[in-house]
């Protein structure tokens, strides 16, 4: 498990940082052994209907009562009283988490509020520092390197975190370079969007990185990669491994019939995406391409009733608002396809495609 840690700014955290959190407080640094998470938590009891004692009795072993006077709560007796002796509410107050937003939850690092000031009124975050792991003190590089893929795909793709991935599994030696390594270096290629260094790689390894030997998203990214440089005969033999492993996922369904649009499979394109629509009713993507696909036959109304069931799933779905209006700027109602850009427009200020079609429509009139 990692977490990231930025610059200046111990008291970002995201959601999942409690264990993280917990190990920062200085009671915990001095005895690292005096609190689990159970110490406070029963799993089968859900958090709501616990009572405060259960958490404040933790606390009252170094700090309350017969305690050591060096170790006893230096806050007045009225601010005590305030908050009726609970010492969570002041020591570990609710604060927002860095990676969800509008969502409040208990730090879990235990620390004097006025040490820190307020909670809620935090500068903006710093740069990215690296990340930690959370479970195991000397990760290997290739450990390292996973964690930041992952990082990058779901957080923030930063140039810094590439070249860091980059580096890690260039710290992973020779003989170490298995196919989990090749996973990672293609991944790595994928989130920099590098086909070019793809094919010096499948050259070394193209045993390990036949299509029939590739995880699916191995084989996924690979057609991606191929695809961004026109290889499109190739990147259908690795979609099919993709799909052929997981054949429910609904994004490698699609970039399958895309592949054969783009090979000129027009009709196989099309019964994929019906497929697919009827396997998963409420992907919109697949009714956005399909409706192209449908009007590309010059079937309008089918068309339409795609982008009619994308809209009503997700009114603001980019490609869907496009193709409605370029719909019907076929069928020659430019007031409508000018309405639906106007929309889009608002939802997407400044976007080129919406502009350029309302400068065409500008120029018919």
């Amino acid at each position: 498990v990692f977490l990231p840690r930025h610059q200046n700014h111990e008291d970002y955290f995201i959601m999942a940082s409690h264990p993280d959190r917990l190990a920062q407080s200085p009671c915990l640094k001095q005895q690292p052994l005096a609190m689990r998470c159970i110490s406070c938590h029963n799993p089968h009891r859900s958090v709501l209907k616990t009572a405060a004692l259960q958490y404040n009795k933790e606390c009252y072993q170094c700090h309350g009562g017969s305690a050591n006077e060096k170790t006893a709560c230096t806050a007045p007796s009225s601010q005590r009283a305030a908050k009726q002796n609970n010492c969570v509410a002041c020591h570990m107050p609710k604060s927002g988490s860095s990676d969800i937003p509008h969502v409040r939850i208990t730090d879990h690092k235990i620390q004097i509020p006025s040490a820190k000031g307020n909670f809620q009124s935090l500068p903006p975050q710093g740069a990215l520092l690296g990340l930690a792991s959370l479970n195991e003190e000397k990760p290997s590089a290739l450990t390292m390197a996973q964690a930041w893929l992952q990082y990058l795909e779901r957080f923030e793709g930063e140039q810094e975190g590439l070249d860091s991935a980059s580096a890690w599994l260039n710290k992973v030696p020779r003989g170490g370079r298995n196919a989990a390594w090749m996973d990672a270096m293609v991944h790595l290629l994928y989130l920099k969007q590098s086909p070019n260094d793809l094919e010096p790689l499948m050259k070394d390894h193209a045993k390990h990185l036949a299509p029939a030997s590739c995880s699916a998203w191995t084989a996924y990214r690979i057609a991606e990669l191929l695809s961004m440089r026109d290889d499109h005969a190739v990147a259908a033999t690795y979609l099919a491994q993709a799909v052929r492993l997981l054949p429910l996922s609904s994004d490698f369904q699609l970039k399958m019939a895309l592949n054969d649009y783009r090979l000129a499979r027009r009709q196989s394109a099309i019964q994929r995406l019906e497929v697919l629509v009827h396997q998963d009713p409420t992907y919109v993507p697949a009714y956005a391409n399909l409706g192209y696909l449908y009007l590309m036959q010059n079937q309008a109304a089918k068309a339409a009733l795609c982008y009619e069931k994308a809209l009503r799933l997700d009114p603001d779905h980019p490609q869907t608002l496009l193709n409605a209006a370029g719909l019907q700027l076929h069928l020659k109602n430019s007031p409508e396809a000018d309405r639906i850009l106007v929309r889009f427009l608002k939802r997407y200020p400044g976007d080129a495609r919406a502009l350029a079609l309302r400068n065409q429509i500008r120029q018919s009139r």
